[in-house]
């Protein structure tokens, strides 16, 4: 659309007649449809939005004349590309000697422009342009006279945070001590690309970011008297004669933690403190390795320190004390804006590219702003970790926001997260972490005949097939066994990979007419007693879970919840997925060992399996060597 469409266009529909058919076809519209629908009026909400301009609905019961309404867009979207370009331009190496202070939506860059008119001037532009970005190359050995190698001029020896990266790795005492160390070797600088899009796989086999761009391999190179670094820095000074290997130390990293203080989890308050202090009792604390940020949030967001504010463990710990629960509601995209201004933000203590940056959002996935969060995720310039807290958790949610299951974690997988950060931000030749992918999972389905066929069917569609699919799809190297029970368990097929033969033999299952109840604790014994024994094909290596699908109508929730405890001490997961119309949500909560072990996938009014996604993904996982801070040094 033009941009006199853009802006008129809504104030001509505001202008109109309150009962005329453009005028409440825009409220019908702005009212009821979601950010998924193709309409005129969603689009004009979202570009609203982006700009930070007055809710369209809003506009349409406030009048407002068309020069007012022309100058506040003019206004909002100059000072939007202002900003984000000058947040942005720090990514771009070639640009960071440039002054921001001369760029001006709407203007020419001194640079661009010519003296004058003719085209001798003209000619100059290009050339000036990359003689300032760092990207015309003088050709010194060119002429036939000079045929010789001749040293580059290296611009970052006397770099005083290039010497601090550098002394601190290779406890050298001088530039000259480090670059004319014998046997030295250089590396050139990797190519920085433009990611395309959030969470595009790079082909080093890490993630791309626009805050974290994919690097091509570094190569050695022949010159001498130059240093070039990649980021983060990769490589290190060992031996007597100064021979550059990787270098293996996590970090440096900048991590921003979001805990949700609103009514829905005040009583999870403590749950989320607890998460971030196993954090800092494990991360090397300073200003050299890692710094933590914490906000809180509600219906606002409250900065409770920056990244900078503390650099020891201790001052850390207390200050989250002084997180308490309030009763209000939760507003979960200003607290996202608040943590990436932080995460990009000197001011804040962020060392924007000399570090990694993640976010880390504790809350139940209950957001009062779910359509804005969903918007706002998908332009968010910083890796997004979500751990959900709370009395239910809504893991679809957790998964728009984090955009990869891995991403989705809980305080009972705490260590999974803490060592996918430790294997993230480290070289991926590194051995210090280990992934590990074998898994034997066994599905247990409730046949009792109290359910209707519909709700069994629902449960098979939504529960069991939709499982199948997302762990197959994960990870090969996952087993998946079934039983059925109500009285007793009986097997339905043992341990496998096969997925086609699984989903065949679990759609013969029907409801047993004979009972009209289930012993759940009964069930949950036997399987932890023998399900997972090598007479059915079990591993004593996988990581095992029991995933109980049933409708959670029992009497007996205690008995339940303790053979749950004691298959947790035996190393066992359990996990419920809820589906149907008849299933009692509160019985399944209460007797998993955590809220976030029950999955929410279908009633009568909703149906969404891609919360499966975030349990199949726990079939897969790193342990790091405990010692990887002292070791790596």
């Amino acid at each position: 659309m033009s941009k006199t469409y853009f802006v008129l266009d809504p104030i001509n529909i505001a202008r109109a007649n309150k009962n005329s058919s453009e005028w409440r076809l825009a409220e019908r519209q702005l009212q009821i449809k979601s950010f998924d629908s193709n309409s005129w009026f969603i689009d004009m909400k979202k570009i609203c939005i982006k700009y930070n301009l007055e809710n369209p609905l809003s506009l349409l019961y406030n009048e407002m004349s068309k020069g007012k309404w022309k100058k506040m867009t003019t206004t909002a979207v100059h000072k939007y590309w202002t900003t984000r370009i000058n947040e942005e331009i720090m990514y771009y190496s070639s640009l960071k000697y440039i002054p921001t202070s001369s760029f001006k939506v709407g203007k020419i860059h001194p640079l661009a422009l010519a003296n004058s008119a003719n085209q001798r001037d003209i000619n100059r532009i290009p050339i000036r342009i990359k003689i300032a970005t760092g990207s015309y190359i003088l050709q010194t050995n060119r002429a036939a006279y000079n045929q010789n190698n001749v040293d580059p001029t290296c611009i970052f020896e006397n770099s005083p945070m290039l010497w601090k990266m550098i002394s601190r790795h290779t406890h050298t005492q001088s530039p000259a001590t480090f670059f004319n160390m014998p046997g030295f070797q250089h590396f050139e600088e990797g190519r920085e690309e433009y990611c395309p899009k959030r969470s595009t796989p790079c082909g080093n086999g890490t993630t791309c970011y626009l805050s974290q761009p994919c690097y091509n391999p570094v190569h050695p190179i022949e010159t001498e008297g130059c240093f070039y670094t990649v980021f983060p820095l990769l490589y290190k000074m060992s031996g007597r004669h100064g021979v550059l290997q990787i270098y293996c130390r996590p970090g440096p990293a900048d991590i921003v933690f979001i805990v949700d203080t609103s009514s829905s989890l005040k009583g999870d308050v403590n749950r989320s403190i607890t998460f971030i202090r196993e954090f800092v009792d494990k991360l090397p604390i300073g200003v050299d390795d890692f710094q933590i940020a914490v906000i809180t949030f509600g219906r606002e967001p409250y900065v409770l320190f920056d990244l900078d504010d503390y650099t020891n463990k201790a001052d850390i710990i207390h200050a989250l004390d002084l997180i308490e629960g309030r009763e209000e509601g939760t507003l979960t995209v200003p607290a996202l804006q608040k943590a990436v201004e932080i995460s990009l933000s000197s001011s804040s203590g962020s060392r924007l590219s000399s570090a990694y940056h993640y976010i880390v959002l504790l809350y139940d996935g209950l957001s009062s702003d779910p359509n804005d969060v969903s918007t706002f995720v998908q332009t968010s310039s910083v890796p997004i970790v979500t751990v959900g807290i709370g009395h239910s958790v809504l893991h679809n949610e957790l998964l728009t926001v984090s955009g990869h299951a891995e991403y989705v974690s809980s305080p009972s997988h705490f260590n999974d997260l803490y060592n996918r950060f430790l294997r993230e931000i480290i070289h991926t030749d590194c051995n210090d972490c280990t992934l590990h992918t074998e898994a034997d999972v066994i599905i247990l389905l409730d046949i009792n005949n109290n359910q209707t066929n519909e709700n069994l069917n629902s449960r098979q569609k939504y529960g069991t097939r939709a499982l199948i699919d997302a762990i197959v799809h994960s990870n090969s190297d996952v087993n998946i066994s079934m039983y059925t029970y109500t009285d007793e368990p009986d097997i339905v097929f043992s341990f496998t990979n096969d997925k086609d033969a699984m989903i065949a033999q679990a759609f013969k299952i029907g409801k047993d007419v004979f009972s009209t109840s289930s012993n759940t604790s009964h069930a949950l014994l036997h399987i932890g007693e023998s399900g997972f024994y090598p007479f059915h094909d079990g591993r004593h290596s996988a990581r095992k879970f029991v995933v109980l699908i049933s409708d959670g109508n029992w009497m007996n929730t205690d008995a339940i919840k303790m053979e749950i405890i004691k298959m947790k001490q035996s190393s066992i997961e359990v996990h419920a997925i809820f589906a149907g119309e008849d299933g009692n949500m509160d019985n399944l909560i209460y007797v998993m060992d955590d809220p976030s072990h029950v999955y929410y996938v279908h009633d009568e009014n909703y149906a969404d399996t891609t919360s499966l996604n975030v349990l199949a993904s726990l079939t897969s996982y790193y342990t790091c060597d405990n010692d990887i801070f002292t070791n790596r040094q």
